[in-house]
Parts: C-alpha cells; structure tokens; sequence
C-alpha cells in the first residue's frame, strides 16, 4: 500500500513537473514570438533547438523544419561561412558578439542585418549560441541614399566652386587688361600732347618765319621804291 501510494505521489510530481515545464516552455515561446525581430537558439554543433515566427518568416519554412536545422540547409553558403565564424568566436570565447552581416531571405531578397550573439552554458556544461537578428536594410538604404546625395551636393559645390574661381580668374584678368589699356591709353594721350605741342611749336615756328620774310619782303620793296625815285631825281 505504502509503495502504491510513493508511486503515485511520484507520479504525480512528474506529472507536475512535466506540466510545469511545459507551460514555462509555452510561455517562452509566446513571449518570443511578440518580438518582431528574428530569434533564434543553437547549440554547439550549431543546430536551431529554438526559435520565434519571426526567424520562420525570415527562412520561409515553419517552425518543424527549421528546429535541428543548420542555417545551411536554408541560407547561400557564402553567407553562413560568415555566420558560423561569429558562431564558433562566440563559442570559444563567450564574449558577446555584434555583427553587420548579409542575408537572403525566403523571397530572394538581399538584405542587410545586425545580428547579436551571446552564450548560454546550462548547468551540465552544454553551451548554447542566443541570438536576436535586427533587419537593417531600410536603415542603410537612407543612409547610402543621404550618402549619395551629400556626395552629388559636393560635387555640385566642387563644380560651382571651380566655376566661380575661373570667374574670378577671367574677372581679374579683365581687371588687368583694363589697368593695362588705361596706362596705354594715358601713355598714348601723353605722346599725343607732346606732338600737339611740337606741331603748335613748329607751327608757330613757320609762321613766324613767314610772317618774318613778309616784312623782309616789304623792306625790300621799300627800297627798291626809294631806289627809283632817287634815280628820277
């Protein structure tokens, strides 16, 4: 009677206790997949022993033929290469890991992600990789796309500002030949009032001379007259 009564209590515990897990386990996994951002568990041989909806969507399968898994029956290998690397640092270390990593998912699209990654290690030892992938891809999208127009705005400032200097060049060059037409146009203005000058003094030169052989002119014919009276006297 005494052994009946140990089994069933013993029974009963496990009974409890297995329920009990299987709530918590329930609830776990009700509160994970709340989360929008892809989680995932895996162990050290870095098969998925838990993961949320979100993870599901970002692989394309269900929930049954992702657990015990490894992301390369669903990923490019070039990609998990990368991913198991981040695995294995994690694993050997268990220092937390922060990467910026590219994927693509179910539908072929490529998209960039920030996965973080930190280590479990249960009470027997086992360790176990946790890890939460956040979907960049937007985010680096208006980035490049701020990137891209800031450059064509230097550019543009580049290009406006090269034209504003060759302005500025041919403006002082302008400058210059203007200051070097007016010391030209002054020189010449010079030279031309030194002629003026030499003509109105040759001209009055020639007119003095004539005016001079005028008088001598008269002189001479005055006394070529009283020369001839003198004679008919």
């Amino acid at each position: 009677m005494r052994r009946q009564r140990s089994a069933i209590c013993s029974s009963s515990k496990r009974t409890m206790k297995g329920d009990s897990l299987e709530l918590a386990r329930d609830f776990l996994e009700k509160i994970i997949n709340y989360i929008r951002d892809p989680i995932f568990v895996k162990d050290s041989q870095h098969r998925l022993i838990l993961i949320n909806d979100a993870e599901c969507a970002l692989a394309g399968r269900t929930r049954e033929e992702l657990l015990g898994k490894t992301d390369y029956d669903f990923f490019p290998k070039e990609q998990v290469d990368i991913f198991w690397q981040k695995d294995d640092e994690v694993l050997e270390t268990g220092k937390e890991n922060i990467n910026e990593e590219e994927i693509t998912d179910a539908q072929g699209r490529h998209r960039i992600i920030v996965t973080k990654k930190t280590l479990y290690t249960d009470r027997t030892g086992n360790k176990y990789i946790v890890g939460i992938i956040r979907d960049i891809t937007e985010r680096k999208q208006a980035e490049n796309a701020l990137r891209d127009a800031h450059d064509r705005l230097e550019l543009r400032v580049k290009e406006r500002t090269a034209e504003l200097d060759a302005i500025n060049r041919q403006y002082h060059l302008e400058i210059i030949e203007r200051k070097r037409m007016e010391e030209e146009l002054k020189q010449h203005k010079k030279q031309l009032i030194e002629r003026v000058k030499e003509l109105e003094e040759f001209y009055n030169l020639a007119v003095g001379r004539e005016l001079r052989m005028i008088e001598l002119k008269k002189e001479i014919d005055q006394l070529k007259a009283d020369s001839e009276k003198k004679k008919n006297q």
